[in-house]
């Protein structure tokens, strides 16, 4: 198990016995939406599915399919093609 701790929020990588793996996430307000955002991210960005995810009182749980390491670092770019789900 990788584990990741941020300020906000703490990542870690589940492995099951067959060799798959999923990420599991914990996140607190501001980034308690960050499951909503992620589900809009239109195809084509390597964003991982949101496979389940548990909202309440300014904190989130999410579990999300695991992309491998990443080629490269997310950018400001990146982040700007991903819809504000709050504008419609």
């Amino acid at each position: 198990m990788v584990r990741h701790v941020l300020p906000f929020s703490g990542v870690w990588r589940l492995s099951a016995t067959r060799g798959e793996s999923a990420i599991y996430k914990e996140a607190r307000a501001p980034l308690d939406t960050e499951h909503v955002v992620l589900r809009y991210a239109p195809s084509g960005l390597p964003v991982p599915q949101v496979l389940t995810a548990v909202q309440r009182g300014g904190r989130l749980g999410v579990i999300m399919r695991d992309l491998g390491e990443p080629d490269r670092e997310a950018t400001d770019a990146d982040a700007a093609q991903i819809p504000d789900p709050e504008r419609g």
